[in-house]
């Protein structure tokens, strides 16, 4: 009789657990929810891969900066982010925000992101400090990429079709060879940050 009873006390126990639904949520800290701002267009009108790069996206986070959004670039295409602290607000309010200066702190988080199949990122990059304004970069540096990825925009980034005088464009130095990358920017706040990743300054 006992058994009975229990084998009954168990069946209810089932039935209703079945009839409740637990969602897990994570904190806004660990992994803030939301789309990217745009979709790019992946091909150009002739069906190829199009090597003029766009990246649109957006930063969020405290202590962890949360980067995602969507690109034009192929599977496997590798953004490199950084994030430099800038010496004090009036650096941040006078220098980056009037003249487009960029911040000349130390650098107090860096990072990786691999691109989808689809073309979308999302991934999140440690920032040591989120007592002081700082500022995030998010780079296509040919040089970080694969063979496959480097015969589309070129070992140098010399096929990347976004006009010289593009605001997305820069160039750089590296072991004595010169490289032309694209990088977007977002300007992280004291503590928690929220911000679109934007063009860099005209140069």
């Amino acid at each position: 009789m006992l058994n009975i009873r229990v084998v009954a006390l168990l069946f209810c126990f089932v039935i209703v657990l079945s009839a409740c639904r637990v969602e897990w949520r994570p904190a806004p800290e660990e992994t803030p929810e939301g789309n990217p701002l745009e979709v790019v267009e992946k091909k150009d009108t002739n069906g190829e891969m199009n090597t003029e790069i766009q990246v649109i996206g957006k930063a969020e986070g405290s202590s962890h900066i949360w980067i995602s959004g969507d690109s034009n670039l192929p599977e496997g295409a590798v953004l490199s982010l950084v994030i430099q602290q800038y010496e004090d607000r009036k650096d941040f309010t006078e220098g980056h925000i009037v003249k487009g200066e960029q911040p000349t702190g130390p650098i107090i988080g860096e990072g990786e992101i691999i691109i989808s199949e689809e073309g979308t990122f999302r991934g999140r990059v440690r920032r040591k400090v989120i007592e002081e304004y700082s500022k995030l970069t998010v780079t296509f540096r040919p040089e970080k990429q694969s063979k496959e990825i480097q015969d589309i925009y070129g070992v140098h980034g010399e096929n990347i079709s976004n006009s010289d005088n593009s605001i997305t464009n820069i160039h750089y130095e590296l072991d004595g060879q010169q490289y032309t990358g694209y990088q977007v920017y977002g300007s992280l706040d004291i503590m928690h940050a929220t911000s679109s990743l934007l063009s860099s300054y005209e140069k």
